[in-house]
């Protein structure tokens, strides 16, 4: 099923959406199989994100306007 080799293969994300939930708890399966391999979607550039909380944005973007400010700049 291309659908499986998809998600096993970190190029997909499960997305189910009811009636179509014949295959659900496959591709649940193979997608937490592909995030533990750590391959594709899962991989280190995908990590690097996830690194960026709300809180963290919020503080660097207080701190850019800061230095803007400093600089003449009003925003």
């Amino acid at each position: 099923m291309f659908n499986a080799e998809l998600v096993l293969n970190s190029y997909a994300q499960v997305m189910t959406v009811p009636p179509n939930v014949k295959y659900a708890d496959l591709f649940a399966e193979l997608q937490r199989e592909a995030r533990e391999a750590g391959n594709g979607l899962w991989g280190a550039v995908a990590a690097a994100y996830n690194m960026w909380d709300l809180q963290s944005i919020k503080e660097r973007h207080q701190q850019m306007l800061s230095k803007a400010k400093n600089c003449g700049y009003n925003y």
